[in-house]
């Protein structure tokens, strides 16, 4: 999509809906205001290259190219390395705190969707119903999305996997009665989901996309991955990149 904290992920007129991180506080209302974009926001030239530690690259640059190889989250509470096996090219990524990492297609998010790649920690979340009361989050994560009663499962999309030989379970949603999303995304409507860091913007899933969960149960702790994109024709293609970058997770 923002417990678990490493993410895990959310329309315009003609629902090419998406998103970029913002600054919606967990403390208020969100008010939707503003106009629609219009069109993407240009392609910005490229920041500094990623850092590298050891041959991998470490998560943390804004506008910059992210390409295939093998990625490090070394402020990650249970720090890991995982493989991208595609160049994903210009994107924004981070470590945020102990409890959430992230990589995002910012750029074109108010009209291309934003398809994102996080694992986190849910520590916080909306109410499902009113969409704006904020609660700590308490029990088991998989089975409070399965539960959430703005998602709704893909059929057959449960099932349960391994991530770094720990027991892990996967399911895809697709968003029901969305909301307003607020003033971190002008006239998008999305399901709020919660947070991860203090602060941040929230976890949502935007009306026009799809959400794939692994909740991957790591001792006493769960850390949830997801990938958000749209869902359209192009979704195996894209969610394949997320299976390989979560199968490929080696917790350090």
């Amino acid at each position: 999509m923002r417990l678990f904290a490493v993410a895990i992920a959310l329309l315009v007129a003609a629902c090419g809906g998406g998103g970029e991180r913002g600054s919606a506080s967990p403390t208020r209302a969100i008010p939707a205001t503003a106009a629609a974009f219009a069109s993407p926001t240009p392609t910005p030239a490229l920041g500094p290259a990623l850092e590298r530690v050891d041959g991998a690259y470490v998560y943390g640059g804004s506008d910059v190219d992210h390409p295939a190889g093998i990625y490090a989250a070394p402020d990650f509470i249970f720090p890991f390395t995982a493989e991208l096996n595609r160049d994903l090219g210009v994107r924004n990524s981070d470590q945020e705190g102990d409890g959430f990492v992230f990589i995002a297609q910012d750029q074109n998010a108010p009209i291309n969707g934003d398809e994102e790649f996080d694992a986190m920690l849910l520590r916080q979340v909306f109410d499902p119903e009113d969409q704006r009361s904020v609660r700590p989050f308490s029990g088991d994560a998989f089975d409070w999305f399965l539960s959430h009663t703005r998602l709704t499962p893909v059929e057959g999309s449960t099932v349960e996997v391994t991530v770094d030989g720990l027991a892990a379970r996967q399911a895809d949603f697709l968003p029901s009665r969305p909301v307003a999303c607020g003033t971190f995304h002008f006239n998008l409507q999305c399901v709020l989901i919660g947070y991860g860091p203090a602060g941040d913007e929230p976890f949502a899933l935007f009306a026009c996309c799809r959400l794939r969960i692994v909740v991957v149960d790591h001792g006493d702790r769960q850390v949830v991955f997801a990938y958000q994109n749209l869902d359209t024709a192009g979704w195996p293609d894209g969610v394949s990149v997320f299976d390989h970058w979560v199968r490929s997770v080696d917790f350090k």
